[in-house]
Order: structure tokens, then sequence, then C-alpha cells
């Protein structure tokens, strides 16, 4: 198994074939189930972002939530699909605005602690 936290992937040694048919993927059976792993898949994709050195930007919060939206219910043709398709794209648009408000959050904390470390450090 390989890929980030929440996304595992399956690594194969061999040969790999396609399935026929489809493969349905309910990863948010209900709402409340969704809004309950909002929380915890945006700290574990804010703690890998800092832990790779990635830093929050106010362009990531205006474009990214927009352009996730866009992309699931325009590019991915989501409207087809009712209001099924835009409570995805809704859905995909609001965890990618949280996901990055969690990422300011633990790099504020970040910054606190460091400025609060490197003062003890200086004996101030």
């Amino acid at each position: 198994m390989g890929g980030s936290r929440e996304h595992d992937k399956v690594i194969v040694q061999g040969k790999v074939k396609k399935l026929k048919g489809d493969l349905l993927h309910y990863s948010f059976p209900t709402i409340d189930f969704t809004i309950t792993k909002l929380p915890e898949y945006a700290h574990s994709f804010a703690k890998e972002a800092l832990e790779k050195g990635r830093s929050w930007s106010w362009l990531d919060v205006l474009f990214r939530p927009p352009w996730r939206f866009f992309r699931s219910y325009i590019l991915k043709l989501g409207f087809l699909d009712g209001f099924p398709g835009f409570y995805v794209a809704s859905m995909a648009a609001f965890s990618n605005f949280f996901r990055y408000s969690k990422l300011f959050e633990l790099s504020k904390s970040c910054d606190r602690s460091n400025t609060t470390q490197r003062d003890l450090n200086q004996g101030k």
C-alpha cells in the first residue's frame, strides 16, 4: 500500500487488468458522515502539508475551492446528475476550503510555538 493518509493506493507487482463494469465508490454515504470526517481529513492534510514545507496562502483559499466546484460540477459533468452532482461539487469545494483553513490554523500555531521557543532560547 502507498499514497497519502486518506487515499491509500495498492502498489502491484505484476499484471494489472481493467475491470469490466462500474466500480461504485461511496466515499461519503451521508451528510452526517461527511461532516464528522471533515475535521479529521483536514487535520491530516494540513499536518502532511506542513511536514512537506508547504505554507498557507490566500491564493489557495481564494481559488482552490471555486476551482474544485467548477471541476466537479462542470468539467466532470456533475450537473448531469442533478442534485447529487451539485452536492458532490459543493462538498468538494467546502472540504477544500476547510483543509486550507486548517492549514492556516496549524501554520499559525506552529509560528507561535516557534516564536515562543525562540524567545525562550534567547532568554526573553
